[in-house]
């Protein structure tokens, strides 16, 4: 896959006891756990990165984005977007 445009990976925020967990199916092997939303976002951010470094041998950016929920009415729990893009070599 060769990322030449900004990608939107969708990510599953679950509250569990004493938790939060994320994964997302439009990223295979992202799981993280966090104290907190906003630990699960910086999480993310880092996980999302060192992915793209290892299974792609690419160094992007990862940057949070807002969701519009009314666009995504297929989207039931808690959800959150980030934007991949490759960076310049």
């Amino acid at each position: 896959m060769t990322l030449d445009s900004a990608l939107i990976i969708r990510v599953n925020i679950k509250e569990e006891p004493g938790f939060f967990y994320a994964d997302s199916q439009d990223l295979p092997g992202l799981h993280v756990c966090g104290k907190s939303p906003e630990q699960i976002c910086a999480t993310v951010i880092k996980a999302v990165k060192a992915l793209f470094k290892h299974n792609r041998n690419m160094d992007v950016e990862v940057i949070p984005a807002t969701v519009d929920k009314d666009n995504f009415p297929r989207m039931t729990g808690p959800c959150e977007q980030f934007v991949v893009q490759r960076l310049a070599a």
